[in-house]
């Protein structure tokens, strides 16, 4: 039987045993966290999916092709076709009445048959009349006035047609006028930015009846939906090129994104100015005037990853991934970089990447 004093010893020869296997265990973990780098103590990120914009803001002002139709007279318009809507050439798109002048006329026509039918009980060529003089001069003077009553009643109400195919709209700023090539022109020489000019915005008339206008007012107008225009002011160091392509979204439907030509650039001392095309009409452009934008002047889709994730090994661009036998790395290919990201391809969805 052991003694006290075996004991004793054998309880210190176990803990020093325990102690030395703790310093053997540390070492070999400190030893492979140097083999990797530290790699599987650094923290991970899971890989995702996603997409990164590169994006400026602006604000732009919007031309388009309009022709603007004026009323022939003063009175009440009934629209015939709702804003928006496109029409052919020659379609009635309003009528205009002039009421005030119609019951003025209609009275005064009254009077003229009641005259009329005077004059007729004593024309001489009605048997058992009496003859008066004047009266078949009269009778025709009558009815030339009669005549001329009603062509001015015919002139009281008037259709509006279309001049020409487009949209139309009762949105009218004082805007329009201007022909396009010549409002590019000025807006692309101008020193001042857009930012500087006020803003009036104003709402489309809606479709209704009895809207009342007066003559020479802007009625409404037929925009041609073929061409459409943003004139467009960005930051001063914004590096773009002439017959490049970008997309732009409105935030009047910012769901949407929209191709653009780069059609004209001009570097002033404050702003760069950009003048770009788009082929594809939204009907939300037909009451566009003024406008923020958002630029995307570059878009990927892939995994998106923090910059210091990336590392390379043999000239390869890749990441460490944590898995079950260790840390591992997979090589990626770049898409591109939006600030502190990159975007990728290779990798698998879920990965764990050390960064």
């Amino acid at each position: 039987m052991a003694s006290i004093k075996d004991r004793k010893r054998l309880r210190q020869l176990v803990l020093w045993l325990k102690v030395l296997v703790a310093l053997l265990l540390t070492a070999a973990l400190v030893g492979w966290g140097f083999s990797l780098d530290w790699k599987v103590f650094k923290p991970a990120t899971k890989a995702k999916t996603g997409v990164l914009e590169e994006t400026v803001q602006g604000l732009g002002f919007c031309l388009r092709q309009e022709s603007v139709v004026f009323s022939p007279l003063s009175g009440s318009v009934d629209q015939y076709v709702s804003e928006g809507v496109r029409v052919p050439t020659g379609k009635v798109v309003a009528v205009v009445t002039d009421e005030i002048t119609r019951t003025a006329l209609a009275r005064e026509r009254e009077l003229l048959v009641r005259r009329q039918a005077d004059l007729a009980t004593r024309n001489p060529l009605n048997l058992g009349n009496v003859s008066e003089p004047g009266v078949t001069i009269e009778a025709q003077t009558v009815a030339d006035m009669l005549n001329q009553v009603d062509l001015e009643y015919i002139q009281c109400q008037r259709e509006i047609r279309a001049s020409t195919a487009g949209i139309v709209s009762y949105f009218i700023d004082g805007l329009e006028e201007t022909p396009l090539p010549v409002a590019l022109k000025n807006l692309a020489d101008l020193e001042y930015p857009l930012s500087s000019f006020p803003r009036l915005p104003r709402e489309p008339v809606p479709t209704l009846r009895n809207w009342k206008i007066e003559k020479n007012q802007p009625l409404l107008k037929i925009v041609d939906n073929l061409q459409f225009w943003v004139v467009l002011d960005l930051p001063v160091d914004i590096r773009v090129e002439e017959g490049s392509w970008v997309q732009v979204r409105f935030v009047q439907e910012p769901n949407i994104l929209i191709k653009a030509r780069i059609n004209k650039v001009v570097n002033k001392n404050d702003f760069t100015r950009l003048l770009l095309s788009i082929a594809d009409y939204q009907d939300f452009f037909t009451t566009l005037r003024w406008v923020n934008l958002e630029v995307v002047l570059a878009r990927y889709q892939g995994i998106i990853l923090p910059n210091q994730a990336l590392v390379k090994e043999n000239g390869t661009n890749g990441v460490y991934v944590r898995g079950f036998g260790g840390v591992v790395f997979k090589p990626v290919t770049i898409l591109g970089y939006v600030g502190d990201q990159v975007v990728v391809q290779g990798l698998a969805e879920g990965s764990k990447v050390i960064y």
